[in-house]
């Protein structure tokens, strides 16, 4: 039977001895030709020989074998070009074997598909922005047709980066509020140190207005 790397001729002919004798497998008037790249175009001809000799004009007929499942994807390569995003790129044959040949990348988390892109172009690259800082996701590549729009994909886990900004914000916190402990402390210390000065002249201006005594006796006496 043939299969999708395979095509089968069947020779019609007036003459009753007329059969295939080539290297391929053949059975009477249907020959088999195996061997083939599947979802693709051939030219097959037959040449009929008597005696060793050819006879008559070679027979041709245009074929195309059926579709199968692409190549899977080879390897996966990742990297982050921003803290927070993932860049994916694949090895692959470019051989889908179907009609529209394309990439699907499927982006996961904790075993949840967070989202999905597909890619028509020639090359095997997708980038997945806005992620989720230092978070662990998994990353799945594969090649698909029409004809078989489930393929088998290459994972990869991948994680992000911390996030700068936020590293430089806590620094700036922590500054602004050291300098603002600081600057209350040295103001506290200072209107202490006013309220005791004010304080002390209190006291002093207090003691000096004290009447004399010995002169109040002497006038009332």
């Amino acid at each position: 039977m043939p299969d999708r790397r395979s095509v089968v001729l069947s020779l019609t002919t007036t003459s009753q001895r007329c059969y295939f004798t080539d290297q391929q497998r053949s059975k009477g008037d249907k020959c088999e030709v195996d061997k083939l790249e599947p979802f693709t175009d051939y030219v097959c001809q037959a040449q009929a020989r008597y005696g060793g000799y050819e006879v008559g004009k070679p027979a041709s007929v245009n074929v195309k074998t059926k579709s199968d499942k692409p190549d899977d994807v080879d390897t996966l390569s990742v990297s982050n070009p921003e803290n927070n995003a993932i860049k994916v790129t694949c090895n692959h044959s470019r051989r889908f074997h179907g009609p529209g040949g394309k990439y699907i990348a499927r982006l996961s988390l904790s075993g949840h598909l967070v989202t999905e892109k597909e890619n028509t172009t020639s090359k095997c690259e997708f980038e997945f922005k806005d992620l989720s800082y230092l978070t662990a996701y998994e990353v799945e590549v594969a090649a698909v047709n029409r004809d078989y729009p489930i393929g088998t994909g290459k994972t990869k886990e991948v994680d992000t980066l911390d996030e700068d900004k936020v590293v430089i914000r806590i620094l700036i916190f922590f500054t602004v509020a050291f300098l603002a402990l600081g600057i209350f402390g040295i103001k506290k210390t200072r209107a202490q140190s006013d309220t005791n000065e004010e304080e002390l002249f209190q006291s002093t201006a207090i003691y000096s207005n004290v009447p004399d005594l010995d002169a109040v006796m002497k006038k009332h006496w």
